[in-house]
């Protein structure tokens, strides 16, 4: 995941599973540039999105492949 922009207070990327399910919330106050979620995930569907104290992102479809 990629942020452009610098973060403000109480910002958090929040990961999800397909039924809404809180599987990870990373705090990314004042961050900017590449984050790496969820090498410990079993492939499937998450959603991710960005939420602070005034707003919150649309939630971002990622799909997990498994390795070979």
């Amino acid at each position: 995941l990629r942020i452009l922009k610098q973060t403000t207070e109480g910002s958090t990327i929040q990961l999800t599973d397909v039924l809404g399910k809180k599987i990870q919330e990373i705090s990314i106050t004042g961050m900017q540039g590449n984050i790496s979620l969820g090498p410990e995930l079993n492939a499937g569907i998450y959603y991710v999105r960005i939420v602070n104290s005034k707003a919150s992102s649309n939630p971002v479809k990622l799909i997990k492949v498994q390795a070979f």
